[in-house]
Parts: C-alpha cells; sequence; structure tokens
C-alpha cells in the first residue's frame, strides 16, 4: 500500500513520493462531500437535493472554485510607507448567454498599509474565472 509512500526512485520529478495522510475517513468526506453519501436521498423538503445533473429539483448546486494565491513582491520602502500596488489579472467572464466566456483582462489594486508584515494576505472576493457551474474563485 501506500502507508509509507511510493517507493523512492531515481531522482527525477517523482523522486520524493506520495505520502499517505493516514485518515481514510477524511478521504472518504472529500470524495462524497460528508459522511454519509446518501445524505442527498434525505433531505428534507426545504433543503436543495443535487443528485447530478442537475438534481431531483432541476438545478444544480453551484460549487466554489479554491483560493488562487499570488505572490506580491514588495520594496522595504513600500511596506515602511505604504503604497498602491497594481496587478493585472485575466480572467474567464460569462456572457451574456451564461454559457460562454470570454477572457478578460481587470486591474486590481491593493493599498498595501504601513508596517505589513512578510506573508500578509490581501483576497479580493469572487475574482477567478467564471462558468455556468461553478463560483468564482477568491483571488
Amino acid at each position: 500500500g501506500l502507508r509509507n509512500g511510493v517507493p523512492i526512485g531515481s531522482n527525477n520529478e517523482w523522486s520524493e513520493g506520495y505520502v499517505f495522510h493516514g485518515d481514510p475517513d477524511k478521504v472518504f468526506r472529500d470524495f462524497f462531500g460528508g459522511d454519509n453519501p446518501f445524505a442527498e436521498f434525505y433531505a428534507s423538503a426545504d433543503q436543495d437535493r443535487n443528485l447530478g445533473f442537475g438534481g431531483v429539483d432541476g438545478r444544480g448546486r453551484k460549487k466554489k472554485d479554491p483560493p488562487i494565491v499570488r505572490d506580491l513582491l514588495l520594496s522595504l520602502e513600500d511596506c515602511y510607507h505604504g503604497a498602491i500596488k497594481k496587478i493585472r489579472i485575466s480572467r474567464r467572464v460569462l456572457n451574456d448567454d451564461g454559457i460562454t466566456s470570454t477572457i478578460r483582462e481587470k486591474i486590481l489594486s491593493i493599498t498595501v498599509k504601513r508596517g505589513w508584515l512578510p506573508g500578509t494576505k490581501v483576497t479580493f472576493e469572487d475574482e477567478g474565472d467564471q462558468g455556468p457551474n461553478n463560483i468564482p474563485s477568491d483571488l
């Protein structure tokens, strides 16, 4: 099995191998979205039911894409005095038909506050790619 990881081979991109985290219940929850894979069948009348292909009620449940993380390089002066930085992003934006999308560029402004420490995170909510079946990720 993979309990002790993939055997280490020659010095290449796979040489580190994979180590199983040891929690099969977590794998189950991540795959099925909870402890009970049949929970959607027993949802009450006022709850959304999503059984795939739009669910029982004819509408699917959108999932939020995982966050996108980007590094922003700052000078010591920027951190000491504060600054306004701009980053350009390209993302998919839904067209009026709600199905197709177009790649558009957008400029986001980041107000760097005095005294920010390394690792400070700034979040732009829902600025990721748009799609008919997803909620855009945070950036």
